[in-house]
C-alpha cells in the first residue's frame, strides 16, 4: 500500500514538473514573438520617410540646355547648386570649344541655355561681359540673347515681357532647342506681331 502511494507521489511530481516546464516554455515563446514583432505604424513611418526623401531629391534637380561646341548637346538634369563645369563635362566639350569666358565655376540656373562657343567666336571686347556670367544676356550692343538669358533677365530687360511670358520662352527653348533667328520668338504662345515689333530691336540670337 505504502509502495503504491510512493509511486503515485512520484508520478504526480513528474506531471507537476512537466506542467511547470511547459508553462515556462510557452511564456518564453510568447516573449520571443513579442520581441520580434514590428509595429505596423513603424513600417508605415519608414515608408513615408523614404517617399519624402525621394520627393526631396527630385525637387532638388534643375534642367539646363547645353549646345554649341559639345559632343552631346541636349537637356541635362543636374542637382541644384551644380557648377557650369560639371554640365560641360557631361556634354563633352570639343577640342575647338572656347571655355575661358564662360565662368566655369558659377552655379547653374534652372531653365538656362548654355551655348559653348568656338575658339575665335568671342573677341577681347566681349570677354568682360562673358566672364561675369555667364555668356547669358547681351553680347551684341546690349541686346538680350534670347538663347541664353534666364527668365528673370528677360522679364527685367525686355519691355512687355513679364515673368509668365519669359518663362514660356525658357520652356519653349528647353523643349525645342535654341532659336535659329529672332523671328522664331513668335512661335512662343503670347508673342504676336505687335509684341515682337516692340522688342525686336532689343534681342538677338547667337
Amino acid at each position: 500500500m505504502n509502495f503504491d502511494r510512493r509511486i503515485l507521489a512520484a508520478v504526480f511530481l513528474l506531471l507537476l514538473l512537466a506542467f511547470a516546464g511547459g508553462v515556462k516554455y510557452q511564456g518564453l515563446n510568447e516573449s520571443t514573438g513579442r520581441e520580434e514583432e514590428i509595429p505596423a505604424e513603424d513600417i508605415i513611418s519608414d515608408l513615408t520617410s523614404a517617399d519624402v526623401d525621394a520627393e526631396n531629391e527630385t525637387e532638388s534637380l534643375i534642367q539646363v540646355y547645353v549646345c554649341g561646341k559639345v559632343q552631346t548637346p541636349g537637356i541635362y538634369m543636374v542637382k541644384e547648386g551644380a557648377r557650369l563645369h560639371e554640365v560641360i563635362e557631361l556634354a563633352g566639350a570639343l577640342e575647338d570649344a572656347e571655355l575661358r569666358y564662360l565662368g566655369m565655376a558659377r552655379e547653374l540656373l534652372d531653365g538656362e541655355t548654355i551655348v559653348v562657343p568656338a575658339v575665335g567666336d568671342i573677341d577681347a571686347a566681349d570677354s568682360s561681359v562673358s566672364t561675369m556670367a555667364t555668356f547669358s544676356v547681351s553680347i551684341n550692343n546690349g541686346r538680350v540673347n534670347i538663347n541664353q538669358a534666364t527668365a528673370d533677365e528677360m522679364a527685367s530687360k525686355l519691355t512687355g515681357i513679364g515673368p509668365v511670358l519669359s518663362q514660356r520662352i525658357v520652356d519653349y527653348r528647353l523643349a525645342n532647342g535654341p532659336f535659329e533667328k529672332a523671328e522664331d520668338l513668335q512661335k512662343v504662345a503670347g508673342i504676336g506681331d505687335k509684341k515682337f515689333a516692340d522688342i525686336k530691336e532689343s534681342i538677338c540670337v547667337r
